[in-house]
C-alpha cells in the first residue's frame, strides 16, 4: 500500500468516527484531523473539504460491502444464505453502526440530500449483489432463464430494504423484517425454480 493510500485511509477511519460522533455538520476538518493524528494543513493535502471526505467513506464502505458479501458467499449453501448475507452486510450492519449514533438522523439525511448519486451507486451495487445471490439454483448451475424476473426482484428487495432503515427504530426489529424478507422472496423463487 503507498503512503498516499494509507494516509488516506487513516483519514477515512478517523472521519467515519469524527461523523458518527458529532454529525456532519458539526464534524469539523480540525476534528478530523485530530482523530488522524495529523495537523490541518496536512489534512487539507489529502482532503479538499468534508464534503470529499464524506463522499470518501460512503464510497470506501460501497467497496467494503461489495467485498464482505463475496466473502459471505464463499460459505453460503443455499439461496436463503446468500440473499440473508447480502441484506446482513448492506442493510443491518450500517444500520446498527449508525443507529448507534446520537446524530444518526443527521448522517442519513445528509448523505441522502448531499449525495444522491453515491445512494444511487450504492444501490445499485446492492441490487447487483442481490442478482448474484440469486442467480445460482439449488444445484448451483447458474440459471438465466429468469433473469429479468430477477432483476425486478433484486430491485424490489433492495429498495424496500433501504428503505426500512427510515421507519425502524432498533436492530432488532430490522433484523426481524429482513429475515422476513428472505424467507418471502426465497420461497417465491424455489417454488418458480
Amino acid at each position: 500500500m503507498t503512503p498516499e493510500i494509507e494516509k488516506q485511509n487513516q483519514v477515512l477511519d478517523a472521519a467515519l468516527e469524527v461523523f458518527l460522533r458529532y454529525g456532519f455538520k458539526k464534524a469539523t476538518m480540525g476534528d478530523i484531523a485530530d482523530k488522524a493524528g495529523m495537523s490541518r494543513p496536512s489534512l487539507y493535502l489529502v482532503f479538499a473539504n468534508k464534503e470529499d471526505i464524506f463522499r470518501a467513506v460512503i464510497t470506501r464502505k460501497e467497496e467494503e460491502f461489495c467485498q464482505e458479501t463475496d466473502r459471505k458467499f464463499l460459505q453460503c449453501s443455499g439461496l436463503r444464505e446468500r440473499l440473508t448475507a447480502v441484506l446482513e452486510t448492506w442493510i443491518l450492519e450500517p444500520f446498527t453502526l449508525v443507529s448507534a449514533s446520537p446524530q444518526a438522523e443527521e448522517i442519513l439525511e445528509f448523505a441522502y440530500t448531499f449525495a444522491p448519486d453515491l445512494r444511487k451507486q450504492m444501490l445499485e451495487s446492492m441490487e447487483s449483489k442481490l442478482l448474484e445471490a440469486m442467480s445460482v439454483d439449488s444445484q448451483g448451475i447458474s440459471n438465466k432463464d429468469r433473469e429479468l424476473s430477477r432483476t425486478v426482484l433484486a430491485r424490489l428487495i433492495a429498495v424496500s430494504t433501504i428503505e426500512m432503515k427510515h421507519s425502524i427504530a432498533l436492530p432488532s426489529e430490522l433484523q426481524q423484517l429482513l429475515e422476513a424478507t428472505v424467507e418471502v422472496h426465497a420461497s417465491y423463487l424455489e417454488k418458480r425454480d
